[in-house]
């Protein structure tokens, strides 16, 4: 509730992201301690390479969107076409360090 107030709507996501991690490290703690879930060394590393991507994939996309951001205040064709282009560029920037890193996708 006191993210609510001083944040509004984005205070709700920004609670519900927060319970969210705290419910799944709990999760991850007790089945780890049951040894319900045992992880082994190479979910470990491709696990740890996804996360090199999605940090090259926000970076670049954080870029992007700062390079772009007079197009995105347009009202036209250009500025669906602009964030089609982010999106994609998006995919293909997640995707090349998967493949670089060698990454086992089952």
């Amino acid at each position: 509730m006191i993210l609510i107030r001083h944040f509004s709507f984005l205070g709700i996501v920004i609670a519900t992201i927060i319970s969210s991690w705290c419910n799944n490290s709990l999760l991850f703690y007790i089945l780890q301690k049951n040894k319900i879930l045992i992880l082994q060394k190479t979910t470990i590393h491709n696990l740890i390479k996804l996360l090199i991507s999605a940090i090259i994939m926000g970076l670049a996309l954080y870029f992007l969107a700062q390079h772009f951001a007079d197009i995105f205040k347009q009202e036209s064709l250009s500025r669906i076409l602009t964030l089609a282009g982010v999106i994609f560029s998006g995919l293909v920037i997640y995707i090349t360090p998967i493949f670089l890193l060698k990454t086992k996708l089952r």
